[in-house]
């Protein structure tokens, strides 16, 4: 009984250690926006928000970590996962959702951490930004179609 206890005491004090390493190793690094373009972007699922992610480590740029992109709120990445440059830098392209009558365009989170700097735990340097959205026609168009349009004339 005594040795299984002692070895789950070891097996504890060696994750905790791991742990405790990766936490370390995550404040060393610091991931910040330092863009977003446009701001206010339009909610119409088409158009392009370029979010530029920057990594740094001591303040010197860390070229080739793995950045990570999630949009809770809504719309979608091209890519979830860039690697950054020689400056640090890795460039997102995001697509807002598409704003109707029933959702309304709001403000929305993106969520971006660096993957690469874990070693044994995932443990990860985060930051995340709010991107304004605006309605895709704010003068409240309606469509150009008529029922006429979509069931014919009879």
């Amino acid at each position: 009984m005594k040795k299984k206890m002692m070895v789950s005491l070891i097996v504890l004090l060696i994750v905790a250690l791991a742990a405790g390493y990766d936490y370390w190793r995550s404040l060393q690094y610091k991931v910040q926006v330092t863009s977003i373009d446009p701001q206010p972007a339009v909610a119409d699922g088409q158009s392009t928000v370029t979010v530029k992610v920057k990594v740094t480590k001591n303040n010197a740029p860390v070229e080739g970590h793995d950045i990570f992109g999630l949009a809770p709120d809504g719309g979608g990445f091209e890519a979830y996962r860039v690697k950054t440059d020689e400056a640090g830098e890795a460039v997102f392209a995001y697509h807002p959702y598409v704003a109707n009558a029933i959702r309304k365009a709001k403000d929305v989170q993106l969520q971006f951490s660096d993957q690469s700097n874990s070693v044994l735990i995932q443990i990860e340097a985060r930051t995340s930004v709010h991107v304004k959205l605006t309605d895709p026609d704010p003068a409240g168009k309606k469509s150009d179609y008529t029922m006429d349009d979509i069931f014919g004339d009879e």
